[in-house]
């Protein structure tokens, strides 16, 4: 299975976001801004590590976890085997990923 594939932050790309997110609700664009979807974030609870994919105007976000970022083998290895998206995160569910080095 190949890896999850996830955004580089390309001036284009970036430049595309950005028009797409002026176009969005006022909540949504707060959320994006704040969450990006070109930064890895880790879930809290889990120790999950991913990248933003969605915004929900009910305050929510789905994250695309991602088998490069995972510090627990147990998690990292479930992942080889099929995609992973954690749905209904709220920004309090989240922080940063820290990582020395990010992999693509």
């Amino acid at each position: 299975m190949k890896p999850i594939k996830f955004p580089k932050a390309t001036k284009k790309a970036r430049r595309e976001f950005d028009a797409w997110l002026w176009t969005r609700p006022a909540v949504i664009r707060r959320m994006a801004k704040r969450f990006d979807p070109f930064t890895p974030y880790r879930v809290k609870a889990t120790g999950q590590v991913g990248f933003v994919v969605s915004w929900n105007e009910g305050g929510t976000m789905r994250l695309r976890i991602s088998e490069w970022f995972q510090d627990n083998p147990k998690i990292a290895v479930s992942l080889t085997e099929f995609d992973l998206e954690v749905f209904g995160l709220r920004p309090k569910d989240l922080m940063p990923y820290e990582a020395a080095q990010v992999q693509p």
